[in-house]
């Protein structure tokens, strides 16, 4: 409850990371399916999205409460794709913290970890499959 009243009044600030509009623009053009596996509850990402409005993009949102196991378990991320009826092998998780690369690999996915998240240092994101530093960049791995 703290955490909740502390975190929600902050929306109102949110900003996008530069750039990622037009990344998820460009994706969306070139058929791919889009998903969301976050640590956050279902109804505070509603919340961010009513600030910066790119649910349009995404194909499935998966909640902090849309499971029972949490990332670093990769529970989140199969029940995202079983959603999309996505196979592992085809799929790339990208994510901006261990925990994220964690998961992906625990899925069996590829994973991309970026480094403008601004929570973990580059050095913790290693052992991603692919590390980058700009949205630009990440369109170009992916």
């Amino acid at each position: 409850t703290c955490y909740r009243e502390h975190n929600e009044p902050l929306h109102a600030e949110l900003a996008e990371c530069a750039g990622m509009t037009d990344v998820l623009t460009t994706l969306k053009a070139e058929g791919r399916r889009l998903g969301v596996v976050t640590a956050t509850r279902r109804e505070t990402l509603r919340l961010a999205f009513s600030y910066l409005p790119l649910e349009q993009f995404f194909d499935v949102v998966v909640g902090s409460d849309g499971t029972d196991r949490h990332k670093p378990d990769p529970a989140p991320l199969e029940h995202a794709l079983d959603l999309l009826g996505a196979g592992r092998d085809e799929s790339v998780y990208v994510g901006d913290s261990p925990f994220d690369v964690r998961a992906a690999k625990g899925a069996g996915m590829h994973s991309i970890a970026v480094t403008w998240g601004g929570i973990h240092h580059r050095d913790a994101l290693g052992d991603a499959g692919a590390l980058v530093d700009t949205p630009e960049e990440l369109l170009a791995v992916l």
